[in-house]
């Protein structure tokens, strides 16, 4: 039994289902197998795209590549104006290695291919955010309002968002949206 999971991430050439765990730290999950523990400390969010796994590095305060066995990478962000990002709410990566990242004080940040990381303007705080294809979707924090976002040519959110539909209850996850 696995308890207090704060993200996941399929990784498809694996077959696995990635779990970040407040408990059981990271963990790989197979179709009809128990879960198996890859590292004690698991990323506080987590996401999977084109070159693997990304996730927020607690230990370091930073956004950084994960092996499937839980390893850390490269460094894609270490601070945004002097403050880590180890705890991000929500991460999502668009097709062209993109990045959308939800800070702790629910500002959307966008990390370029080429490495950029820039404040995007909302006028709402968000909880959490996906990526379809060319869309952000959005999750406004402590409301059922969702938003959707739009994405330039490389995959970086533009700031540009309307209304997707109203929810009687607060989002608290995107996953597969």
């Amino acid at each position: 039994r696995v308890g207090g999971v704060r993200s996941l991430a399929w990784v498809p050439e694996e077959r696995a289902l990635m779990l970040s765990t407040e408990r059981s730290g990271l963990l790989r999950w197979h179709s009809g197998s128990v879960p198996t523990r890859c590292a004690e400390v698991a990323p506080l969010a987590l996401a999977a795209g084109p070159e693997g796994l990304v996730g927020a590095d607690q230990v370091h305060a930073r956004i950084a590549r994960f092996s499937a066995s839980g390893e850390r990478g490269a460094v894609l962000a270490a601070s945004f104006r002097g403050e880590g990002l180890a705890e991000a709410l929500s991460l999502a990566i668009h097709a062209s290695g993109a990045l959308c990242i939800v800070d702790r004080s629910g500002q959307l940040l966008s990390l370029s291919p080429s490495g950029e990381l820039r404040a995007v303007p909302l006028e709402h705080r968000v909880h959490c955010v996906e990526v379809h294809g060319e869309r952000l979707v959005l999750a406004v924090e402590g409301e059922g309002l969702l938003l959707e976002g739009d994405l330039d040519a490389t995959g970086v959110a533009t700031g540009s968002v309307r209304p997707l539909c109203s929810l009687e209850a607060p989002v608290l996850a995107l996953a597969g949206a």
